[in-house]
């Protein structure tokens, strides 16, 4: 059973990890370019500023107007793409591979893709 001192302490250590190597800020909008002072997180630890942020897999881009990025996405289709021909090479039909290419690969490549204008 967890006392509830622990529970405490777990948490801050959880909030406090997230906060030093996940948490990030952009700006979207007429002033994106502009530099904005350093905001200081419930910790005392400084936010900073980036120009590409991560939220649910989605790679949103510091810009005028709201753009995602599909560089990781890409990246991750041709990872999976690679590993399937490496697997197995050319020893199999065309339909074999396009259907493992359509399972396998592109849900990498589509995920999130809705939600990008």
């Amino acid at each position: 059973m967890i006392r509830s001192p622990d529970v405490r302490k777990m948490v801050y250590n959880m909030n406090e990890k997230s906060t030093s190597q996940a948490d990030g800020i952009t700006r979207i909008g007429q002033r994106f370019d502009v530099a904005s002072a350093n905001i200081a997180s419930y910790y005392g630890q400084t936010i900073q500023w980036e120009t590409e942020l991560k939220y649910l897999g989605i790679h949103i881009v510091c810009s005028r107007g709201f753009k995602c990025s599909l560089t990781a996405a890409k990246r991750s289709f041709y990872k999976a793409a690679n590993a399937v021909f490496g697997k197995i090479g050319g020893r199999s039909s065309e339909d074999v591979i396009l259907q493992l290419i359509r399972s396998k690969c592109m849900p990498a490549l589509l995920y999130g893709l809705e939600a990008c204008p």
